[in-house]
C-alpha cells in the first residue's frame, strides 16, 4: 500500500519512502539490532578555539553547542525528524532529546545530536562499565540509570570499551536507513557509494580537514549571540 502511495505521490513533486521508527537502535534496548549500531563521529572542538565555553554556565554551554551542530548537520542536508511516534516508556524530560534527531533529505541517512558536556566539570554520577561485562550485567546495570537518551548513549560507549572521557565527548551519532531497499530507491535517494561518500566528507569536515570546520565557525560565530547567562 505504500509503494503504492509512492508511485502515484512521485508523480506529484513528493518523495515518500519508509524509514524505521527507531532510527537509532541502541544497544540494550528493545528494538537493538548489532547489525544497526550507530557511528559515532567526533567534532573537533579545538578548531573552535580554547575559550568558546569559558565562563559559561553548564546550560548555556550545551546550548551554545546545540546551535553550533544543529547548522552543521543543516549544512549537510539534514531535516529536523519532527515526526515523533508516542513512547510511554520516554520520560516527559526526555521529550526534548527527540527534537535532536534529523534525516538526510535523501532518506537515506539519520543524524542525532546526543546530549554532552563540553568543558564541564567531572559529573557527580559515573557510568563505569567493563568492556568484558556480560549481558546479564549490562541489563542489570542499565536498571540503576535512568533510561533516558543520554543514558543510553553513555551505556553505548562503556560497552565499546572507551576511556570515560569519550563518554561526554561531543560529536555525533551517524545510522543508514536499512529500509532504503533497491524497489525504494531513485534518482532523489542516491545509493551506497553516495550515501558513504556523504559519511566520508562529514568524518572530514567534522575533524577539521584542510581547516573545514574552521572556516566554517569563523563565519557562524557572527550569527551567534554569545553572552555570558
Amino acid at each position: 500500500l505504500v509503494y503504492a502511495y509512492a508511485r502515484r505521490a512521485s508523480s506529484c513533486g513528493f518523495h515518500l519512502i519508509p524509514v524505521p521508527c527507531d532510527p537509532f537502535a541502541l544497544p540494550y534496548t528493545d528494538n537493538s539490532d548489532p547489525l544497526r549500531d550507530p557511528i559515532f563521529v567526533p567534532l573537533n572542538m579545538e578548531a573552535f578555539g580554547s575559550d568558546l565555553f569559558q565562563g559559561f554556565s553548564d546550560e548555556r554551554r550545551q546550548e551554545l553547542l546545540y546551535i553550533i551542530q544543529d547548522a552543521i548537520v543543516k549544512r549537510f542536508g539534514f531535516l529536523p525528524a519532527s515526526v515523533k511516534v508516542p513512547d510511554s516508556a520516554v520520560m516527559p524530560e526526555d521529550v526534548k532529546n527527540l527534537n535532536h534527531q534529523y534525516v538526510h533529505c535523501t532518506v537515506g541517512m539519520f543524524i542525532l545530536i546526543p546530549e554532552s558536556t563540553p568543558a564541564a566539570s567531572t559529573c557527580s554520577a559515573k557510568l563505569t562499565i567493563p568492556a568484558t561485562s556480560s549481558p546479564q550485567h549490562l541489563f542489570d546495570t542499565m536498571g540503576q540509570v535512568n533510561k533516558s537518551f543520554s543514558g543510553l548513549h553513555k551505556l553505548y560507549f562503556s560497552r565499546e570499551g572507551r576511556p570515560e572521557s569519550v563518554v561526554n565527548e561531543v560529536g555525533f551519532l551517524w545510522s543508514w536507513n536499512y529500509m532504503s531497499s533497491r524497489r525504494w530507491r531513485s534518482v532523489n535517494t542516491g545509493d551506497e557509494s553516495f550515501q558513504d561518500t556523504m559519511l566520508a566528507d562529514f568524518r572530514k569536515f567534522c575533524s577539521n580537514k584542510d581547516n573545514r570546520l574552521k572556516e566554517f565557525w569563523e563565519n557562524f560565530r557572527n550569527s551567534l549571540d554569545i553572552h555570558n547567562h
